[in-house]
């Protein structure tokens, strides 16, 4: 494995609760709430001083700019004078221009024990610190850059060596790596058999270029190897992968073991604090929950999105 340079575990770390205020990041006081209020954000707009209008009904119209959030009902209208502008909501980048429809918010409140949302809140205002960015495609590097040295390497917060736990509720496997010319395979390989798919499978991610997949785990799998396979065998990555007990992964503060079945959105935040706070061996299942049930929040789609993206 290569050493993690990606910043977005440092990021993460902070556990800040400000919003920085520069033109390009998620600052405006409509995103100093709650982020299960929250349905949408202003990630683009070109020219860069330009505003949108915002309406809503029972309020007055409001000028929204680049780290502005919405919520569920808000009606988002692009003035001639806006190139493009984009919009994060449900999962993904909406592109708007002066001549597509007003685009409406959908979405709406989700339930989540109070710790949960609290540390969703410090986790998605420091992740929010940036734009969220298009995924970055098997053609092109993540950064303004030049490509990594490297063609292939996993993405920082994979970027680990050991065995990783796999519990059994975890029926897919979730992996990113860096970009690179072509797109690598990815495969998960047990003694038994094997499971491969590329990005255009099914069950991998959205779009063929992207460079992440999702790998189902095979019936009665004890252990296996979860691998990124390029055209030059000595680029792959893989991690040694073994089951895990239900019973053995960790749980954050707010999710008692006699609570009672998680809920969807609780699910997809347990993994997120999986993913950054139970050690290295559980990264790749607490990505693998979250990118379950990402679709549950703004905010936890935002955080799966931040993840792959760097």
């Amino acid at each position: 494995m290569h050493r993690a340079t990606g910043k977005f575990v440092l990021r993460l770390g902070a556990f800040s609760s400000l919003w920085l205020a520069s033109a390009g990041a998620m600052a405006a006081a409509s995103c100093n709430r709650s982020p299960l209020k929250i349905s949408a954000s202003i990630e683009f707009i070109n020219p860069d001083d330009a505003t949108l209008t915002v309406r809503h009904a029972g309020m007055a119209d409001r000028r929204a700019r680049v780290g502005d959030c919405l919520i569920a009902g808000d009606l988002v209208i692009v003035p001639a004078t806006v190139k493009l502008a984009k919009v994060f909501t449900n999962e993904r980048l909406i592109r708007l221009q002066a001549d597509t429809p007003p685009y409406r918010v959908t979405g709406g409140m989700m339930r989540i024990a109070d710790q949960a949302a609290t540390y969703l809140a410090s986790v998605v205002h420091a992740l929010s610190s940036e734009p969220a960015p298009d995924l970055p495609s098997a053609t092109a590097s993540r950064s303004f850059g030049d490509p990594p040295a490297n063609p292939l390497r996993a993405i920082a917060g994979l970027n680990v060596a050991g065995t990783q736990r796999i519990p059994g509720s975890v029926e897919q496997i979730v992996v990113a790596w860096q970009p690179i010319a072509a797109a690598p395979h990815c495969a998960l390989r047990t003694a038994r058999v094997a499971v491969e798919a590329s990005p255009a499978g099914v069950e991998a991610s959205p779009a063929a270029a992207e460079s992440w997949c999702a790998l189902r785990v095979p019936d009665g799998m004890t252990e296996g190897i979860v691998s990124i396979d390029a055209t030059d065998p000595s680029a792959s990555i893989q991690w040694k992968v073994v089951r895990a007990a239900d019973g053995d992964v960790p749980r954050p503060p707010w999710l008692e073991r006699d609570s009672g079945e998680p809920s969807k959105a609780e699910r997809a935040v347990w993994g997120l604090w999986l993913y950054r706070e139970a050690g290295p061996e559980w990264r790749l299942a607490g990505l693998s929950m979250l990118a379950a049930d990402r679709a549950a929040s703004w905010a936890t789609a935002r955080a799966m999105r931040a993840i792959i993206a760097r």
